[in-house]
């Protein structure tokens, strides 16, 4: 009798024991598995409307109904729109254009000066409603003219609206005759003032 006791009583700390650092190991196995094989998380949809990067996933740029891209967040925040083309005789180069807020003091010399070899002129010029600091400078190079334009306008007591951006344009002399008046008539029509000042209009903080 008193060895079937003992005999009990044994198996009983046995199974104890078992149940006791079994489970335990159990679970420490299914814990290092989930972090060694993280579940990919998708954005919500109250991210994907803030344009907020979440981890590896970096929101695309999105086209509006009339032909403007959204662009991809900025480092700092920022998100513009810029056209996606303007013809097929004007180009944006490069493709996406320089456009941010600024923590700087408005200020604008008029005049002209030398850059780079190239001469710049700089006016002041109100664009619906409001004041611009316009600097633009050209340069010609195998059968186009590149023109580049800054434009900067005082958005609140500590911030500038600011776009620059370079416009391609191709000799229109170089096609037939047909051709060559619908490229200067397409060239004419760009305007770039409003196209600038809707980029600088369009600037937010996400």
């Amino acid at each position: 009798m008193k060895k079937f006791l003992v005999l009990v009583l044994i198996l009983v700390v046995a199974i104890s024991i078992f149940v006791r650092y079994g489970n335990k190991t159990t679970t420490v196995n299914i814990a290092q598995n989930e972090i060694a094989q993280p579940t990919p998380r998708a954005p919500t949809e109250e991210e994907m409307r803030g344009k907020r990067v979440v981890g590896d996933y970096v929101p695309s740029s999105e086209e509006t109904a009339d032909g403007w891209i959204l662009s991809n967040p900025l480092v700092n925040g920022q998100q513009f729109s810029y056209p996606k083309t303007l013809g097929r005789y004007i180009s944006l180069q490069p493709a996406t254009p320089t456009v941010k807020l600024l923590v700087e003091e408005y200020s604008c010399k008029t005049g002209t000066s030398k850059n780079d070899g190239m001469i710049m002129t700089t006016i002041e010029k109100k664009i619906n409603s409001k004041t611009y600091c316009i600097s633009t400078s050209s340069e010609g190079a195998a059968g186009h003219t590149y023109k580049n334009f800054e434009y900067t306008s005082k958005e609140a007591s500590d911030f500038l609206g600011h776009a620059n951006f370079t416009l391609s344009y191709p000799n229109c002399g170089n096609y037939g005759e047909d051709e060559e008046a619908v490229c200067r008539k397409d060239q004419k029509s760009l305007n770039i003032d409003a196209m600038a000042d809707r980029m600088v209009n369009s600037i937010r903080m996400l």
